[in-house]
């Protein structure tokens, strides 16, 4: 499953809290 695209100009930070969310 792919982040959600919420802060486009950091989607390496946007990956890494999704995991954490995740």
């Amino acid at each position: 499953m792919e982040p959600v695209n919420f802060n486009c100009e950091s989607k390496g930070n946007a990956r890494t809290v999704y995991l954490e969310l995740g």
